[in-house]
């Protein structure tokens, strides 16, 4: 499957760039945005994402079966970060977690609104049925 990548607009008019990461070339900028994060959402993550060995090694778990992550990308920095991971017990296949976290400062325009759609859509051809938080 080839790497998910779209633009979209914000309810301001700007438009955003909601892209699957690669090691290689966004996870600087992706840690970089985690860590930004204010305490008080970074607390409720499950890792500790300013730690870049882990962040890298959550990226490259990406394999589009059990793992997607989404990142968009607004005048060429991340401003949010979507997960969706598959249950890996068999009677639960048809189930996935979906985890975000956006830039406080553009939360307001939609930003998590459009990863998330994203993901269903992502989740629809993955045969996934039912998405948690």
């Amino acid at each position: 499957m080839d790497r998910y990548s779209t633009d979209a607009a914000l309810s301001d008019g700007r438009m955003v760039k909601i892209f699957e990461p690669v090691v290689e070339k966004d996870l600087d900028a992706l840690v970089a945005f985690l860590s930004g994060l204010p305490q008080s959402e970074r607390k409720n993550m499950r890792y500790n994402v300013t730690d870049r060995r882990y962040a890298e090694q959550r990226v490259r778990m990406v394999d589009g079966v059990d793992h997607w992550r989404l990142v968009a990308e607004l005048d060429g920095v991340i401003v949010g970060d979507a997960t969706m991971d598959r249950s890996l017990y068999p009677w639960t296949r048809h189930v996935a977690d979906l985890r975000s976290a956006v830039d406080p400062r553009v939360e307001p325009l939609g930003v998590r609104a459009l990863l998330l759609k994203a993901l269903v859509e992502v989740s629809g051809h993955a045969g996934i049925e039912r998405l948690c938080s």
